[in-house]
């Protein structure tokens, strides 16, 4: 947070949310609606085969949560796996753009 400090707070009420062991992620619905009742900001989601180089190891992709600090502002990437959540970064809503141009398949997927 020390390197976006006109994000603390919107980056500390994420936390208050998420760092909750009542709450339940099973669904995007659920992750999405947390932070919307929690902030009034959106959550939108990638779809893992969508990621570049995303299959790591163990050939399972992850889809790529990201959610709104500050309206759109400042966008966090994260994954979630059995409730557990993993930050991949912090970025401004120009760094953002410039990573989805470098990580996500634009158009139509070949069937694989």
């Amino acid at each position: 947070m020390l390197e976006y400090p006109q994000w603390r707070l919107g980056l500390e009420l994420w936390i208050g949310t998420f760092n909750n062991k009542e709450l339940q992620l099973s669904s995007y619905s659920d992750i999405k609606d947390a932070w919307k009742q929690a902030s009034g900001w959106n959550t939108d989601r990638i779809a893992g085969k969508r990621l570049k180089n995303e299959a790591g190891g163990y050939g399972v992709v992850f889809d790529l949560f990201i959610f709104d600090i500050h309206r759109n502002n400042c966008r966090l990437l994260t994954k979630i796996s059995r409730n557990t959540i993993y930050i991949r970064g912090v970025y401004s809503h120009s760094e953002y753009d410039k990573w989805c141009k470098q990580n996500i398949h634009q158009g139509k997927l070949k069937k694989g």
